[in-house]
């Protein structure tokens, strides 16, 4: 099934009325915006080529990103309190910006992060155009958005939703590879704890 539509809630209509299975972005058995996931991260750009383990934890507009190992250098860490966004590494000095996409191409690599936040719940980013296309099941399989081809892969259900435990990101000059290896749910108040953090 393909679809061409801009607005989530009228591909939920459209599927609904179709009799197709309504689609489920994955809650991933958390609340809302609340949750977090470890894995790896692969990055191509050109014949440059790099991993990551991945960990986040997100918490409603607060979230924290560690990634261990990109460019074979030392941990990195970026934060956000909802406002500002922090980049931390052992041995220098934090680095403060309005965006992630700021920060994270400091690392060498321009990553998408702020919707990254949406496309690993196998949603599209709010308010902003989409192509999207749907597998048998009602999953989100492929999409268009901000540039970006997508696709979801190895959904895993997590009592009454799924998310996806792969998913791929080409882009004009970037390619990246997610494998998520757990999902959690996140600690009750975490948002307090990043903000904890952050002070």
């Amino acid at each position: 099934m393909h679809v061409h539509l801009s607005r989530w809630p009228t591909l939920l209509l459209l599927l609904s009325l179709a009799g197709c299975s309504t689609l489920q972005p994955g809650d991933v058995a958390v609340s809302g915006e609340h949750w977090q996931l470890s894995g790896k991260l692969g990055i191509w750009s050109g014949d440059q080529r790099d991993s990551a383990q991945i960990d986040w934890l997100n918490c409603g507009a607060h979230y924290r990103i560690r990634l261990s190992g990109p460019l074979g250098g030392s941990a990195a860490i970026l934060s956000s309190d909802g406002h500002r966004v922090t980049l931390e590494r052992r041995g220098e000095d934090s680095l403060s910006a309005a965006t992630a996409e700021e920060l994270a191409a400091t690392l060498g690599w321009p990553l998408p992060v702020s919707a990254l936040r949406h496309w690993v719940l196998a949603r599209p980013v709010p308010q902003q155009p989409f192509q999207a296309v749907t597998n048998s099941d009602g999953h989100l399989s492929n999409m268009q958005q901000l540039g970006w081809q997508l696709r979801f892969d190895r959904y895993r259900s997590r009592d009454s939703s799924a998310t996806p435990q792969l998913l791929e990101l080409n882009g004009a000059a970037l390619r990246v590879k997610l494998l998520v290896r757990q999902w959690q749910a996140a600690p009750t108040g975490c948002a307090e704890l990043l903000a904890g953090d952050a002070r």
